[in-house]
């Protein structure tokens, strides 16, 4: 009799443990399920904000998905682009390297350093285009002169280019100064 009351007691205490790890199992999933929703949640909210431009801190540069607003009314959004190490989508859909490289090439140079970014160098169109929707408020750029890929209509040996300061194209260069070279991929 007290074997079958000990047996007894054994089952209903595994039952009772098999009854406590199911519950705690379930609150696990539970628990989980509740997390991946508030994720959800942060990167919808996340996606809806959208901070002016000026206001950009390092997290936010930080964070794909971030966007902001110039004061030209245009949005950026920080996007993924292979071998960029920061990258800015534009109204217009052009992707803009981010990063801000303080090195001069040649115009032949600064064409090929996009292209092995997978990207080219943008045109004087493009920079106008950029410059129309404010991209210098999310492209961080250094004082100085960034390449266009627009060579002079009757000089080949020279190529229009853009002041930094103030997004003004300048005077058509000589290819063989060194100015700075800002990637882009449409």
């Amino acid at each position: 009799m007290v074997k079958k009351i000990s047996a007894f007691f054994v089952v209903l205490g595994m039952n009772f443990f098999l009854c406590g790890f199911i519950y705690a199992q379930a609150n696990v999933e539970l628990r989980l399920q509740n997390l991946e929703n508030r994720v959800a949640q942060l990167e919808a909210l996340q996606k809806a904000i959208v901070l002016p431009c000026s206001d950009l801190s390092a997290a936010l540069r930080a964070t794909v998905g971030s966007k902001c607003k110039t004061s030209k009314g245009a949005v950026y959004e920080r996007v993924n682009r292979d071998n960029f190490t920061e990258a800015w989508k534009g109204p217009e859909g052009m992707i803009w390297n981010g990063d801000n490289s303080t090195a001069a090439y040649k115009h032949q140079d600064a064409i090929d350093f996009c292209n092995k970014k997978g990207g080219v160098l943008p045109s004087k169109e493009d920079l106008q285009k950029g410059e129309a929707n404010g991209f210098r408020e999310v492209l961080r750029m250094n004082y100085g002169f960034y390449w266009s890929s627009t060579l002079v209509e009757n000089d080949a040996n020279k190529a229009h280019n853009m002041q930094a300061s103030d997004g003004l194209m300048t005077f058509p260069s000589p290819r063989h100064y060194p100015y700075r070279a800002r990637c882009m991929a449409k």
